[in-house]
C-alpha cells in the first residue's frame, strides 16, 4: 500500500476522506501520499506512522520516541502538532522520550524511569526543581544537577542557580566552557566535585582559570546521603 492507502487503512468507517489530507499536511507528508513505504526516509516513515495513529481514532495514544528520526526543523513542527493533539485528544496519551526538554514540554505529568524503575512522577516542573531522589537528580536534566557532599547530606543544585564570580563559598578551576548563544555552560572542578553553571556567554572563561562559586539557598535541594531520598523542609 502507498502512503494514502496506509493512512486510510487505519481510519474508522465513519471518518471522512478529507481528514487524510489534514493529517498529512500537519505532519509534512502530503507530497508523499502516492509513494510506497520503501521510497520514504526513516523520518518520513515516522511521520506517516504518527499520522496513521492519529487517524485511527484511538482510545489511547502510546507514542514511543515519535520524533527521534526527524531533523530539528521538522521535529519542532511535529512537536507543535502533538501539543495541539494533546490539548484536543480526550483519551490518555503516553509519550516516551529520552529528550528532557521534550518531556518537559509535552507532559502534564512526567515520570522518570531509571534502569526500568519508576523513580519519580509528578508535574514536570516539580520533578525538575525538586527530584524525588539522587537517582532522578543524576538522570533528569541536561546537564543534570550538580551534587555536592556535605556531612550526611548531598546538596543538589541546577546549573542556572550557580553564581560565578571572584568570591564565593567554593573555589574551583574551570575545566570546560561551552557557549550556546547568549548563554554558556561552565564546568568547574572543585575539591568537592564537578559543578556546572549556566551563565551569560560573556565574558568567556578559559580552562585552568580560577573561579569562585555561590549557591543561593532557594536553588539548593538536600538529599539523604544514605538513602538518596530528598529531604523536605
Amino acid at each position: 500500500m502507498n502512503v494514502r492507502e496506509n493512512l486510510r487503512f487505519g481510519m474508522p468507517k465513519h471518518a471522512v476522506a478529507e481528514t487524510i489530507g489534514a493529517a498529512a499536511r500537519a505532519l509534512q507528508v502530503e507530497e508523499h501520499l502516492a509513494r510506497m513505504p520503501r521510497e520514504l526516509s526513516g523520518g518520513e516513515r515516522q511521520r506517516v506512522a504518527l499520522a496513521r495513529a492519529i487517524l485511527s481514532d484511538p482510545l489511547a495514544l502510546l507514542l514511543d520516541e515519535p520524533l527521534v528520526h526527524l531533523d530539528p526543523t521538522l521535529r519542532g513542527r511535529a512537536r507543535e502538532t502533538l501539543q495541539e493533539l494533546r490539548r484536543t485528544f480526550e483519551g490518555p496519551m503516553l509519550y516516551v522520550t529520552h529528550d528532557h526538554a521534550e518531556a518537559m514540554a509535552m507532559g502534564d505529568k512526567l515520570g522518570v524511569l531509571v534502569e526500568g524503575r519508576l523513580e519519580d512522577y509528578g508535574p514536570p516542573q516539580r520533578v525538575y526543581d525538586r527530584p524525588a531522589n539522587l537517582r532522578v537528580a543524576r538522570a533528569f536534566g541536561d546537564p543534570p544537577m550538580s551534587l555536592i557532599p556535605e556531612s550526611g547530606r548531598v546538596l543538589g543544585i541546577r546549573p542556572e542557580y550557580v553564581r560565578v564570580g571572584t568570591e564565593g563559598e567554593l573555589r574551583g578551576e574551570v575545566e570546560r566552557y561551552d557557549a550556546i548563544g547568549a548563554d554558556a555552560y561552565l564546568r568547574v572542578r572543585t575539591p568537592r566535585g564537578i559543578v556546572t553553571a549556566r551563565i551569560a556567554s560573556t565574558p568567556a572563561y578559559t580552562p585552568g582559570e580560577s573561579v569562585a562559586l555561590e549557591f543561593p539557598s532557594e536553588g539548593v535541594i538536600a538529599f539523604d546521603a544514605a538513602t538518596g531520598d530528598r529531604i523536605d523542609g
